[in-house]
């Protein structure tokens, strides 16, 4: 199809999928449940960073295993459906970005548009989200927290981090946007007129 109407970039991945190990749908079960684990990993990982306790992060963890594993969702694994694979990029961009308070220059924050890039190519509707996680760059170590005030202190040192990563995510916007007119003859994100939207 000409313009992308649900999943942009899952497509791509189930063709690599099918190119490497056949045309089974095993690979795709199994990349949602490496998904889901891989994500439970991160999210006890972020915890951990952000100095809580290990109960807190094993409760975090298994929360989002519950989530996933227990009830009508877990029929949903392996049907083609990108929620776990965006949620796993989604939480890589988290991760780099955390990570990218600890300086080493812009790589983290490189990987981490990266990761919101093919997070929203995954998921369209995640981008606000996405654009959110852009804020965990700014968590406080060269600077002392004074409430709201801090915030803007914090942003005054670390505002390229933020506007590389925006940047970033407003390119991706651009480039579906160029891929549909390219192949579809219209230039916008997705089609509003399917029946779908």
């Amino acid at each position: 199809e000409g313009v992308f109407t649900m999943q942009p970039l899952y497509r791509y991945f189930v063709g690599i999928y099918h190119g490497l190990f056949g045309q089974s749908a095993f690979v795709q079960r199994m990349a949602d449940v490496v998904c889901i684990f891989g994500g439970a990993i991160l999210i006890a990982r972020l915890v951990v960073r952000f100095r809580l306790s290990c109960l807190i992060a094993f409760i975090a963890s298994l929360a989002y295993l519950m989530a996933n594993l227990i009830g009508t969702f877990r029929y949903r694994i392996g049907e083609g459906l990108v929620e776990n694979h965006a949620m796993i990029f989604m939480l890589l961009a988290a991760w780099y970005l955390n990570r990218s308070r600890e300086g080493g220059g812009y790589y983290r924050i490189i990987l981490a548009t990266l990761c919101g890039i093919l997070g929203y190519w995954m998921r369209q509707d995640h981008l606000g989200a996405i654009a959110g996680l852009a804020f965990l760059a700014l968590d406080p170590v060269e600077v002392l927290t004074k409430g709201w005030g801090g915030y803007w202190e914090r942003f005054k040192l670390h505002w390229r981090r933020i506007v590389l990563y925006w940047g970033g995510g407003i390119l991706s916007v651009l480039l579906i946007s160029y891929r549909n007119w390219f192949l579809g003859g219209g230039f916008f994100p997705a089609s509003v007129q399917h029946p779908r939207s």
